[in-house]
């Protein structure tokens, strides 16, 4: 799947967006097709400590922020846009919770 994250990636560089747009229709688009989709992201904990997580989006909480299913917490949790320092998305079928999250260096 990252053949979609890469098209829509050239696609709004192309447009010159700005990156919390470019993750933002990336969620958006994972959140249409839930069931087979799943993004991965490397998330910023407000400590600085940074982590790989794999979630299912839900929905938009405001402009900076989404809900998702954290398949490592096996719960919903919230995750700011902007603390997001990548974003690619996968096929669903290939994690099976619990997936363990990888702490990352900061």
């Amino acid at each position: 799947m990252t053949t979609l994250s890469a098209k829509i990636k050239s696609c709004d560089l192309q447009k010159k967006q700005p990156v919390s747009d470019v993750k933002r229709r990336l969620i958006a688009r994972v959140m249409q097709q839930s069931d087979d989709l799943v993004i991965v992201i490397e998330y910023e904990g407000k400590d600085g400590s940074v982590t790989r997580r794999v979630v299912s989006p839900i929905r938009f909480v405001g402009d900076d922020r989404f809900l998702a299913l954290c398949l490592s917490r096996e719960e919903p949790r919230q995750f700011y846009i902007d603390r997001c320092r990548s974003v690619r998305v996968d096929l669903a079928g290939n994690y099976i919770m619990p997936v363990e999250m990888m702490t990352l260096a900061s």
